[in-house]
């Protein structure tokens, strides 16, 4: 009978241990995971107010064409990590807004042209306007 209860014991004891030590790595991963994600995301954000009053300035400055052009190089570095963020597994909610969001900049390509400085990326941006339709 000792030698059932202490099977029983140890074998009680290893899940406990398994279930709570994968608890608190979860807990810890995911508070880092957190924590990345927020750093990122602020760090984009003060680089985003810095250009934001860069371009406000030009333009309240009455320098359109430099605010433009800030404006039209956003608009290409947003379309390439769109570009590059296009997966298999995307939710097909998604896919419909990467669709979208390059049909509304190709609609705006169309009336504005515009043709960034490095041809690698005119070349990729007339690449992914070519796969959306009207």
């Amino acid at each position: 009978m000792n030698k059932k209860i202490a099977i029983i014991l140890i074998v009680a004891a290893f899940l406990i241990g398994v279930v709570g030590g994968g608890w608190r790595v979860n807990h810890f991963l995911n508070r880092t995971t957190h924590q990345k994600i927020e750093t990122s995301i602020i760090a984009l954000e003060l680089g985003e107010v810095g250009n934001n009053v860069a371009i406000l300035t030009q333009i309240r400055s009455n320098n359109l064409t430099n605010g433009i052009d800030r404006l039209e190089s956003n608009l290409d570095g947003s379309l390439l990590v769109l570009i590059g963020s296009q997966t298999f597994d995307m939710p097909q909610f998604q896919r419909e807004q990467l669709q979208n969001a390059f049909r509304i900049a190709k609609d705006y390509r169309n009336k504005f042209p515009h043709e960034n400085e490095q041809p690698e990326v005119s070349r990729a941006i007339t690449k992914a306007f070519s796969l959306v339709g009207k």
